[in-house]
C-alpha cells in the first residue's frame, strides 16, 4: 500500500450513536501486524475477542444502525464486514490499490485508495463498486457531510483536501492546506473541518461556508488523528512523533492540556457521552482509556501486532 512508515497512520473520524448508555461501549481496533481485530469491553476494560480480517488491517468505521464494523485492508486491497452480533466477519468487499479508512452512509461504502488516487463509493449490500472517483496524490481520509451532498478528501502527498459534489462524482474544488494531511474531520457542532497535517506539524481548520482555511494552529510533532467532543468544545490531536495528545478549545484554539501517551499514537476517539477518550499506542502495542474530564489514564490494555485503529472504533453494546 504505502511506500513509508508514515504513510500506513492515515485516519479518518466519524461519530458514533448509541442505543443503550453511552459509556456501554466496545472498541474494535485492527492489529496492523496480526492482521485482526481486537474487541475491548470498556466496562471490565479487557479484550473479549480477536476477529481474524485480512492483511494490514488500518482503518475502521463502526455503524450501530447496522451492528456492522467495515475494516480497510490496506495490503490485501479490500473490506471486511463484522458482524457486530457476533463478531465474525460475513463478508470481503474488494477495494482499491491500498484502501485507507472506510466511511458509510445511506448504504453506500466511501474508500479512499491510496496507491490509485482515488476514491471508491460501493454499494454496501451488494458490494460492487458503483463509482471511481479521481482525487490528489495519495488520499488517506474522507469527510462526508450530514446531508450527503460533498465528501472532504485528505490528501496526503499532494497536500491539499479534495471537494466532491456528490451529485456529480466529481472533485469541484480542492483546498490547499499544510504538509502529508492524514486526516479530516468535523466539529459537529460548527461549519468546521480540522485537518491533522502530519509533517507540518499543525490543524487547519476550515470553514465550509467559504471552504477556505480560517485558521492554523500549531501543535505537537506528527498530528496524525483528530477526534472531536461530542458538544464540539474540544479539539483532542494524536501526535505519532511526540508521544502526545493536545487537546485544544475550539473556540479560542488555545492548547489546553497535553496528554502524555504511549509510543507512536495513532488513533483516538472520544465516547458519546464525552467522558472517555480511547488512543492506540502503535509502537507499544496496546490501547489505552483516558478520563476526558482530568486527563488521568484509567487503563493501558496490551494488545500487540501494532494497533492502530484509524477512525470510529466505537460500538454501542
Amino acid at each position: 500500500m504505502f511506500t513509508t512508515s508514515r504513510y500506513l497512520m492515515v485516519a479518518v473520524f466519524s461519530f458514533v450513536c448509541t442505543y443503550q448508555t453511552a459509556s456501554a461501549q466496545w472498541a474494535y481496533i485492527p492489529n496492523f501486524s496480526d492482521n485482526n481485530v481486537s474487541v475491548i469491553d470498556l466496562d471490565s476494560l479487557r479484550v473479549i475477542a480477536k476477529i481474524p480480517v485480512g492483511k494490514a488491517p488500518f482503518g475502521v468505521w463502526c455503524v450501530p444502525e447496522k451492528r456492522k464494523v467495515y475494516v480497510a485492508n490496506a495490503f490485501s486491497d479490500n473490506i471486511s464486514v463484522i458482524d457486530a452480533l457476533t463478531n465474525t466477519v460475513e463478508a470481503t468487499i474488494q477495494a482499491g490499490d491500498g484502501p485507507a479508512i472506510p466511511c458509510y452512509q445511506n448504504e453506500k461504502i466511501y474508500v479512499p485508495n491510496t496507491n490509485d488516487h482515488t476514491v471508491s463509493i460501493i454499494h454496501a449490500i451488494t458490494g460492487e463498486t458503483e463509482h471511481v472517483i479521481s482525487v490528489g496524490k495519495r488520499p488517506a481520509s474522507i469527510h462526508l457531510t450530514p446531508d450527503g451532498r460533498k465528501c472532504y478528501v485528505a490528501n496526503t502527498v499532494s497536500d491539499d483536501v479534495s471537494v466532491i459534489n456528490l451529485s456529480t462524482k466529481r472533485v469541484e474544488r480542492t483546498i490547499p492546506v499544510g504538509d502529508e494531511p492524514n486526516f479530516i474531520t468535523a466539529n459537529p457542532k460548527t461549519n468546521h473541518l480540522y485537518v491533522a497535517n502530519l509533517t507540518s506539524n499543525d490543524v487547519s481548520i476550515i470553514n465550509t461556508i467559504n471552504n477556505t482555511v480560517e485558521a492554523t494552529i500549531p501543535v505537537h510533532l506528527g498530528p496524525i488523528v483528530i477526534s472531536v467532543s461530542p458538544d464540539g468544545q474540544n479539539i483532542y490531536v494524536s501526535n505519532c512523533f511526540a508521544d502526545t495528545v493536545n487537546v485544544i478549545n475550539a473556540h479560542t484554539y488555545k492548547m489546553v492540556a497535553t496528554i502524555k501517551v504511549g509510543e507512536n499514537p495513532t488513533g483516538i476517539c472520544i465516547t458519546p457521552d464525552g467522558t472517555k477518550i480511547g488512543v492506540a499506542n502503535q509502537w507499544d502495542g496496546n490501547f489505552m482509556v483516558i478520563d476526558a474530564q482530568t486527563y488521568a489514564i484509567i487503563a493501558t490494555i496490551p494488545l500487540g501486532g501494532r494497533p492502530t485503529a484509524a477512525g470510529s472504533f466505537f460500538m454501542p453494546k
